[in-house]
């Protein structure tokens, strides 16, 4: 069964709503195995110490950058690296998505459940993605692909207004500034 991120995500807290133990969601100073009792942790929160017979840790993850100008300037104006996250913010938006494997699949098709349109760029002539994934993002209807595309900037003024995008086709290169409110 496929899994979104959100859905993975959320699940958990859907489990735990009614058990007496609860959660609790916080960043932790010190993580300690507790020696006296079998299968306990020690955490340190700022104060107090909790025990707990056991402990998520959500280390997160480090995101892909593309490495072009306007990339750093426009992170979180604009450019995302968590579409999944930012989704919402894209409600009625012309966006992009650079990549061709899971993530950038799974991306684009949250995306699609509030932006305008999405469009795919990718520097290949076909995806690295599962095919599963692969099928559902070309078959949606608000998703187009550009192959064998790479981006060169992103441009705007206080938030992205247009991405600068290199084409090779069987006629040459192809560059092209593209109206975008979302990388």
């Amino acid at each position: 069964e496929y899994v979104t991120a959100v859905d993975f995500s959320v699940r958990p807290f859907k489990l735990w709503t009614g058990f007496p133990a609860g959660f609790d969601l916080q960043q932790f100073e010190q993580l300690t195995p507790e020696l006296s009792r079998q299968l306990v942790e020690q955490v340190k929160i700022n104060q107090p110490t909790y025990l707990a017979d056991s402990v998520i840790i959500s280390t997160g993850a480090v995101s892909k950058m593309i490495g072009v100008p306007g990339e750093q300037e426009f992170l979180g104006r604009g450019v995302s690296t968590c579409a999944v996250c930012d989704a919402a913010f894209y409600k009625d938006k012309v966006t992009y998505v650079v990549g061709g494997g899971d993530s950038a699949m799974e991306d684009t098709l949250a995306l699609t459940k509030f932006a305008q349109s999405v469009t795919v760029i990718h520097r290949r002539d076909q995806f690295k993605a599962s095919k599963i994934m692969q099928e559902r993002v070309l078959n949606h209807p608000k998703v187009k692909v550009m192959w064998n595309s790479a981006p060169l900037e992103i441009k705007g003024a206080d938030q992205v207004t247009s991405l600068v995008v290199k084409t090779q086709t069987d006629q040459g290169e192809q560059i092209q500034e593209l109206p975008t409110d979302g990388v």
